[in-house]
């Protein structure tokens, strides 16, 4: 998946995360997408509630890539702006908001 790109109901949209730079720090990481409206879903199930994908996971190694999504877009999703972000956490460290997160990777894309 691209920055910005437009896609139509029933194109295929895939996306993958990749880690260019090693984390050294234990981590709780989500993979969140974010509808039109700004609800949260879990990006790789589409449901809510949101469950982190790793949790307390002590370093990751670069490089890595892990598929975020791949399926085609359903005719009946509203149409507007997405997020997709994948969002990383010091496992150490309370955290709340996505401002609390280390490491913040996104893109966004739109339905029409």
């Amino acid at each position: 998946m691209n920055n910005g790109w437009i896609y139509p109901p029933g194109y295929q949209c895939t996306a993958t995360f990749m880690l260019y730079k090693s984390i050294t720090q234990p981590f709780t990481a989500y993979a969140v997408l974010f509808l039109p409206k700004g609800t949260p879903l879990n990006a790789l199930t589409l449901n809510a509630p949101l469950k982190p994908v790793v949790t307390n996971m002590q370093k990751l190694d670069a490089p890595f890539s892990y598929p975020l999504i791949n399926r085609n877009i359903p005719g009946g999703a509203p149409k507007g702006e997405y997020e997709l972000a994948v969002i990383f956490f010091d496992a150490t460290k309370p955290y709340r908001t996505r401002a609390d997160a280390f490491l913040d990777v996104s893109a966004k894309f739109t339905i029409q």
